[in-house]
């Protein structure tokens, strides 16, 4: 049977009949908007087909895009992550896998049943896929920054890189399920819960500060100090408020003191920064920046999301607004500057 996919496959390349999906792809921006979109087709694809068809199906069309684009250095990394996708995507269906498939003839129980069973798995992947999007997301935007915006003296990607090392720090959740540090109490979990918390101060801090400052253009000798102040007060807070060492929440987080208080502050302060960031780009007149400020109210709406959610529907909401929100930012801001 896999041969004679294989065998249509290729005969599907040599007729040209995938033009119509490379077509589409191209309007999908950068690779990592590729990346995300042939590792998602994956993971909900290998539900209703085994995780090795899903493979089959995807992987050629995978190569044949990244060659004709030149782009055949990302390949080993994209391949690398739609088959993890598609080992943890067909977790939920009975003849999501071979091994599914025996669990399933063995166990003699219904369909429903056998969902129900590997749901909290199936979504235990969900949240471990977005810890690790934001975790890789800071790592390739900062490099994006480095690469794009050395020249420009835009003094709002000083606070947008420490948005960034606060997405990094929510990566420490891929490691309290790994390591098992939330079985008891212990100085491992304090340290990563405490780091979580950390990374979620510096974000927002960093994303109300960019807003605050951006209408100042004589204070650019501040900023430095200023990024140095938001982390040492972000880790003030993080070490105040208690962690819950009992409840652990079901989006493989930890629980702190006045949660509610910090996710209805967190989503006032960014809806503030947005105003005051479009009411600046008004003032001075500058399409690109208020192009700008719709991507920064995007991508801070999808952080939002990915740091607490544990539903599928709202994940893929999540990353689709954090990586969009982040090309329009960028992408503008970096315009701006460049014809300022």
């Amino acid at each position: 049977t896999l041969f004679m996919l294989l065998s249509v496959l290729e005969g599907f390349k040599k007729e040209q009949i995938f033009n119509p999906l490379l077509k589409m792809t191209e309007k999908i921006g950068g690779i990592a908007g590729l990346t995300f979109f042939f590792v998602f087709s994956v993971f909900f694809s290998s539900m209703f087909v085994t995780n090795d068809v899903s493979l089959i199906i995807f992987v050629p069309l995978t190569i044949i895009l990244f060659r004709m684009g030149n782009k055949e250095k990302y390949l080993l990394p994209v391949l690398t992550f739609e088959n993890i996708a598609a080992i943890r995507g067909s977790l939920l269906m009975p003849f999501g896998s071979p091994q599914n498939l025996f669990l399933f003839s063995q166990s003699s129980i219904s369909t429903i049943d056998f969902i129900k069973m590997m749901f909290p798995l199936w979504i235990f992947s969900i949240v471990l896929l977005a810890s690790f999007i934001l975790f890789l997301y800071s790592m390739v935007t900062m490099y994006i920054c480095y690469r794009n915006f050395e020249k420009t003296q835009a003094a709002e990607i000083i606070y947008f890189v420490g948005f960034c090392i606060g997405c990094a720090l929510e990566g420490f959740r891929i490691w309290l399920p790994v390591l098992n540090v939330w079985s008891n109490f212990s100085t491992v979990f304090l340290f990563f819960g405490k780091s979580i918390f950390l990374g979620r101060f510096i974000a927002i801090l960093n994303l109300s500060t960019m807003a605050i400052l951006s209408k100042d253009q004589n204070g650019q000798q501040f900023y430095d100090s200023s990024l140095v102040i938001i982390i040492a007060a972000a880790a003030l807070l993080a070490n105040t408020i208690p962690i819950d060492t009992v409840l652990i929440p079901s989006n493989c987080s930890v629980s702190f003191g006045f949660e509610k208080s910090y996710i209805v502050l967190s989503i006032v302060c960014i809806l503030a920064s947005f105003v005051t960031v479009f009411i600046h780009a008004q003032n001075i007149g500058s399409r690109e920046y208020s192009k700008s400020a719709i991507g920064f109210l995007f991508l801070a709406i999808g952080y939002i999301i990915l740091t607490q959610t544990d539903s599928v529907i709202a994940f893929l909401l999540g990353t689709v607004a954090l990586i969009t929100g982040t090309v329009k930012f960028l992408w503008n801001l970096h315009k701006f500057h460049t014809w300022k």
